[in-house]
Order: structure tokens, then C-alpha cells, then sequence
């Protein structure tokens, strides 16, 4: 006996109608489209950065702008040195600026609002190279003079 197998369509909520958003690639394809390893593709998912659609079967599928996404995302990760955390403030400060060119008001996004809350204290390796260390006094005294309690 021969099968058949069909794909499960996908729920109307979350398809979107222009072109470009349909969603078409499973996540193999589009880890090859975009150039990063499929978990990379999870993580990003995990994280909020790129959300694919899923089917009912809980496959990713992804669009081309997706895909596009996720090339600028390596681009900044591999090329500029950009981490996750820094892709999702990049990416929500391009959100904003288009919802304020298309005179859309909106809140604060998440990263964003984490900025605007205040000065964050971050400890440093312990090992710093000689050729740093008068960088690092400069920074003690901007923080030292602008940061005090």
C-alpha cells in the first residue's frame, strides 16, 4: 500500500499575507539559507530574536525575511562581535524607529527598557593586560564620578 504524506497547514493566526512572510522553510533549510547551524536557529527561537511559525506539528517553518533576518544576525554576531543579548537591543531600536516613522506610539521594548532603568555593575576578569590597565582607570573614575550613592 502506497501513503501519502501531506503537510499540516498552518494555523490562519499566523500566517501573514504579504509576500515574503510565508512561510515555507524548515529549519535545516533555512539554517543552510541563512548560514549558521540549526541550533543557533533554536536559540535565536528560544530567545525571541526570530520566532518562525510552527505547523501543528510543531515544525519551524520559516519566511524569506526571515531568512534575512538571520543573515543580518550573523553578520553581526560573526563580523562585528555582537552577542545575542546586543542582536535583540539592535533589532528592537529598528523596531521602534519604524513604528515611529509609521507614527505608530508603542511601549518600551523589554531591552530597551532593562537600558533606561539605570547604570548596571559588571565585574571584570581579574587578568587584565598591562596595555589596558589605564583604560580601566579611566573607566573606574567616569563610573566612580557619575554613579555615586
Amino acid at each position: 500500500m502506497r501513503r501519502i504524506f501531506v503537510r499540516p497547514p498552518i494555523s490562519p493566526p499566523a500566517m501573514q499575507q504579504s509576500p515574503g512572510n510565508e512561510p515555507v522553510y524548515v529549519i535545516s533549510v533555512a539554517a543552510r539559507l541563512a548560514g549558521l547551524p540549526s541550533w543557533v536557529l533554536r536559540v535565536l527561537d528560544q530567545e525571541g530574536i526570530v520566532v518562525p511559525v510552527r505547523t501543528d506539528s510543531n515544525r519551524r517553518l520559516y519566511s524569506d525575511l526571515d531568512i534575512a533576518v538571520l543573515a543580518r544576525v550573523r553578520h553581526w554576531t560573526e563580523e562585528r562581535g555582537v552577542n545575542i543579548a546586543g542582536v535583540k537591543v539592535i533589532l528592537e531600536i529598528e523596531q521602534e524607529a519604524q513604528r515611529q516613522k509609521n507614527g505608530v506610539a508603542s511601549p518600551p521594548p523589554t531591552a530597551m527598557a532593562a537600558i533606561a532603568s539605570g547604570p548596571t555593575r559588571i565585574s571584570l576578569p581579574a587578568y587584565v593586560p598591562a596595555s589596558h590597565e589605564s583604560n580601566l582607570e579611566i573607566l573606574d573614575e567616569f563610573t566612580e564620578s557619575n554613579h555615586k550613592e
